[in-house]
C-alpha cells in the first residue's frame, strides 16, 4: 500500500481490527457453548464409565451372559453322561476367558477416561481460540509505516544520483 498513513492503511486497520473484534467474540461464543461440557469431561471423565468398570452388570457382563446361557444349555442337555469334573472345568475355563476379558476391558476403559479428560483439558484452553484474534490484534500493531511512493521515487532517485558522484 502506498500512502505511509493514508485512508488506505486506516481502512485496512480498521478491516484487521473488525476480523479480530469477530474472532474474539467467537471465541467468546464457543466458549459459553462448548465450557460447560469440557468442564464436565476434565471432572467427570466418561459419563459410561461405571457401566465399563461394572463386572457383575456392566456391558461386559451382559455381552456374557447369552454365551454363558448357551453353555449352561449345552451342558444341561448332556445330562449325567460327561465325566466328572467336565462341567465345572468347562464353567471355570468360561468364567476365567471372562475375567480376562474384563481386565482387559478396564485397562482399555481407564485409559479411554484418561485420554478423555487430557482433550477436554486441551480444548478448554480459550487462548487456542482466542489466538487468532490476539494475532490479528498483533499485527495491525507491528506494522512498520509504508513509504509514500512519492518518498520511494525520490529516495531512488537520490541514491542513484549518490553512486553517480
Amino acid at each position: 500500500m502506498c500512502g505511509g498513513g493514508g485512508s488506505g492503511r486506516r481502512a485496512a486497520e480498521t478491516a484487521q481490527t473488525d476480523l479480530s473484534n469477530t474472532l474474539a467474540g467467537i471465541a467468546r461464543g464457543r466458549e459459553a457453548y462448548q465450557g460447560p461440557y469440557l468442564q464436565s469431561r476434565v471432572q467427570g471423565g466418561l459419563p459410561f464409565l461405571p457401566q465399563l468398570l461394572d463386572f457383575q452388570g456392566g456391558t461386559l457382563a451382559r455381552q456374557f451372559a447369552p454365551a454363558r446361557a448357551s453353555l449352561n444349555r449345552r451342558l444341561a442337555g448332556a445330562g449325567e453322561t460327561l465325566p466328572s469334573g467336565f462341567r465345572e472345568s468347562a464353567l471355570q475355563g468360561f468364567e476365567a476367558n471372562r475375567a480376562r476379558g474384563f481386565d482387559d476391558s478396564v485397562v482399555r476403559a481407564l485409559l479411554l477416561d484418561e485420554e478423555t479428560r487430557a482433550r477436554a483439558a486441551g480444548l478448554s484452553n480459550p487462548l487456542g481460540y482466542a489466538s487468532a484474534a490476539q494475532q490479528g490484534y498483533g499485527s495491525i500493531l507491528g506494522q512498520q509505516q509504508q513509504p509514500s511512493a512519492l518518498g520511494g521515487i525520490l529516495g531512488g532517485v537520490a541514491s542513484g544520483l549518490i553512486g553517480l558522484i
